[in-house]
């Protein structure tokens, strides 16, 4: 039996609740970048002596070398860059090599490279192969061919004159 009554037990309120956990979620947070800041420090200190290290090794002898060996890189990345746009107007050559049908005979080549143009004349044994030599030019996205004449010659073949405009991206 109970004299004294005891009072009935209160459940925490929701408020109650919500402040205790921001609390507790404050104080981890408060702890995580304490043990951040102090990992920083560390690897911080870590990184130094490491540099210290490093140049303790290093001789003068090392450190000269290593200054020609960057005026070098320079020196080649500078290379780099001037040969990156250069044009070989060479490749126009064997590239046009490969186009041209094995039945047809190039007598005389102008070339134009200020323009992008070339003026090719030579003979075939007959039309179709001459109109399958254009078709060949026509089908490579490079080249724009332009007929430009076509007279039979001596023996029977035809001699013709084509100009060729060609993107210059052919020749890097």
């Amino acid at each position: 039996m109970e004299i004294i009554p005891k009072p009935k037990r209160k459940f925490p309120s929701p408020e109650t609740i919500f402040l205790y956990f921001t609390v507790l979620i404050f104080i981890v947070s408060i702890l995580f970048s304490l043990y951040f800041w102090f990992q920083e420090n560390s690897k911080k200190r870590e990184l130094s002596q490491i540099k210290e290290k490093i140049s303790s090794l290093q001789t003068p002898e090392i450190k000269k070398m290593e200054e020609e060996l960057q005026k070098y890189q320079d020196k080649i990345s500078y290379f780099s860059n001037l040969i990156k746009d250069y044009l070989f107007y060479s490749k126009i050559f064997p590239y046009l090599e490969q186009k041209i049908h094995k039945k047809v005979y190039l007598s005389q080549m102008e070339l134009d490279f200020e323009n992008s143009k070339i003026l090719i004349s030579g003979s075939s044994p007959n039309f179709y192969i001459l109109s399958q030599q254009i078709e060949i030019l026509k089908s490579d996205l490079s080249l724009r061919p332009k007929f430009q004449a076509a007279n039979l010659g001596k023996e029977g073949e035809v001699e013709f004159k084509i100009e060729i405009e060609f993107n210059k991206n052919i020749l890097k």
